[in-house]
C-alpha cells in the first residue's frame, strides 16, 4: 500500500523530514500549493501560518511575505532534488472576482499564467515523480496541455463529479464513490485517497474499512498498485491498510 504524508510545515518539522526520508513505508509526500501576487509559487500550511490565509497569500506579493518564512516550491524541490518518492502537489484555486463581461477571460488567464509559473519551477527536475492535481477543472485542464512529463489529476468535490480523462482522481474521504474508483480503476487509473485534516481518525478508519469493502474483486485485486492514501497520518494508515 502506498502512503503519501501529507504536511506543510517541511523546513520547520525535522519528525516531518526524518519521516519522510527515512520511513521506508512512506511512499511519499504531499503539499498545497498556491501563487502569491507576483507569481511565486509558494506552499500553503495553516498550521504555521494560520494568520495568513489562502487569499492573504494570492493576494501579497512575495517581497511582503518575507517576515513569514514561507517556502517557496523552488526551494522545496531544490532541498528533495534526488527524492526518489512521490510529491504531490495541490494547486489551490484562486477566489472567484466579480462578474463582468470578461471574467471567464480573466479566469483563464490567471490560471493560465498559474500553471505555467509552477512548469518553469518544476521543468527543472524531470527526473522527480511528481503529481499534480486541483479542484479546478480549468487549472486541471491547464496543467493537462502544459505539463510534462509529469501526472496529472482532478481532485473531486461532492458539487462536481465531472469526468476529465486525466492520469489519477483524488478523492476526499467525506466523498469516497465506490463507482467512481471502481471504473478508474478499470481504466488503470490511479486513486489518491485524500484523507488530511482529519479530526475523528477512528471513525474514519472504520469507515474507509467498511466501504472499502464494497470495491469490486478486479479493483481489490488491483488495489495495492492503483491506490494511494494521503494523510497527515500517514504511519497510521500504514498500519491499518499496509500490510
Amino acid at each position: 500500500m502506498r502512503i503519501i504524508a501529507h504536511a506543510g510545515n517541511l523546513f520547520n518539522s525535522e519528525k516531518f523530514q526524518e519521516m519522510i526520508k527515512c520511513n521506508k513505508n512512506i511512499a511519499g509526500m504531499s503539499f498545497d500549493v498556491t501563487s502569491t501576487k507576483d507569481g511565486k509559487i509558494v506552499i500553503f500550511s495553516p498550521a504555521p501560518n494560520n494568520s495568513l490565509s489562502i487569499g492573504g497569500l494570492q493576494n501579497s506579493t512575495s517581497d511582503s511575505l518575507t517576515a513569514f518564512n514561507i517556502p517557496t516550491l523552488e526551494e522545496l524541490l531544490k532541498a528533495f532534488q534526488d527524492y526518489k518518492k512521490i510529491i504531490t502537489l495541490n494547486l489551490l484555486p484562486f477566489g472567484t472576482p466579480a462578474l463582468s463581461e470578461d471574467t471567464a477571460a480573466k479566469i483563464n488567464k490567471q490560471n493560465l499564467e498559474y500553471v505555467q509559473n509552477v512548469q518553469k519551477v518544476i521543468k527543472d527536475y524531470p527526473f522527480l515523480n511528481i503529481y499534480l492535481s486541483s479542484t479546478n477543472e480549468n487549472i486541471v485542464h491547464h496543467l493537462s496541455n502544459n505539463i510534462h512529463p509529469f501526472k496529472v489529476g482532478m481532485a473531486l468535490q461532492s458539487d462536481n463529479l465531472n469526468y476529465m480523462d486525466v492520469g489519477f482522481y483524488k478523492i476526499g474521504t467525506d466523498m469516497i464513490n465506490i463507482p467512481i474508483i471502481d471504473e478508474q480503476i478499470k481504466r488503470k487509473k490511479e486513486i489518491v485517497l485524500n484523507a488530511s485534516n482529519c479530526e475523528n481518525m477512528a471513525l474514519l478508519l472504520e469507515f474507509l474499512k467498511s466501504e472499502l469493502n464494497n470495491l469490486s474483486e478486479e479493483t481489490k485485486q488491483n488495489f495495492q498498485q492503483k491506490i494511494i492514501f494521503e494523510s497527515n497520518f500517514p504511519e497510521i494508515f500504514y498500519c491499518i491498510f499496509g500490510r
